[in-house]
């Protein structure tokens, strides 16, 4: 289902963010974790090694990597009264975007500057579950 980026969080924010960073559907594990498991449940990119890489905008050492490799924008802002932030990619400030914590305005920012304003999300994501 096709979804504007800036209404996304949790784990359709994910894999969003994952689509933005690699640009390759067919290399993302949305993974429910089954009995048995070792790795966490969530979105994960598949990379040539074998190996997998878990994708969210909670791991706060991945998006400061994001906001100095890209040049991302925080700004706090009070939208309707209420606390958010505003964040942008350094050379594309027509693209603001909003988030009620930084890590999710720049996870929005990020991502509307790799894959535009609307990105094709899966259904079962946006209910709240892992394929």
């Amino acid at each position: 289902m096709l979804k504007e980026v800036k209404d996304l969080t949790g784990y359709p924010l994910d894999y969003a963010l994952a689509l933005a960073l690699c640009h390759r559907p067919m290399n993302l594990l949305i993974h429910p974790k089954p009995n048995g498991d070792v790795r966490m449940p969530g979105v994960w990119i598949g990379n040539p090694d074998g190996m997998h890489s878990r994708i969210t905008y909670d791991n706060v050492v991945m998006m400061y990597g994001l906001i100095v490799r890209e040049r991302i924008h925080l700004c706090p802002v009070k939208l309707d009264g209420v606390d958010a932030w505003q964040s942008w990619v350094d050379h594309t400030k027509g693209q603001r975007v909003y988030g009620p914590e930084p890590k999710i305005a720049v996870a929005r920012a990020f991502t509307t500057y790799r894959m535009g304003r609307e990105v094709e999300i899966p259904s079962a994501l946006l209910q709240g579950r892992l394929l």
